[in-house]
């Protein structure tokens, strides 16, 4: 019994290492968007943006594709439903969130050139 405890002892904390490494790389790649200046915080703003944007009308097909009907917000179990359908996709999609970041800080270099120094954005000097 102490063999098969110290096996799942040692399956949970490679878990929680693991988890704890992802959030520091989130964490890395967010500084990283900080650290592009403004040209970062557009490109991630567009990111998630268009990634939203495009979410709502993922989930209300994939409702269409449950329900057979879209929803009717006016109607109390439609909105139950759809509201769980959106809860568990959103949390789901908070896997990707790495990926946005990465999307983002691809597009920096392109959101420098086109949108910061054609619109002339200072940099903030904090001395």
């Amino acid at each position: 019994m102490n063999e098969a405890s110290g096996i799942f002892d040692d399956y949970s904390a490679s878990s929680l290492s693991r988890q704890e490494g992802e959030k520091k790389d989130s964490k890395g790649l967010m500084q990283k968007i900080k650290d592009s200046g403004v040209a970062g915080i557009i490109a991630f703003g567009i990111v998630q943006l268009g990634f939203w944007v495009g979410t709502f009308p993922f989930i209300v097909l994939a409702f269409y594709k449950v329900s057979g009907h879209f929803p009717d917000f006016n109607s109390q179990e439609d909105m139950a439903f759809f509201g769980g359908e959106s809860f568990a996709f959103v949390n789901v999609l908070r896997l990707a969130a790495p990926f946005r970041i990465g999307f983002a800080l691809k597009l920096v270099p392109w959101i420098q050139e086109n949108v910061v120094d054609r619109l002339k954005f200072k940099e903030r000097d904090d001395g």
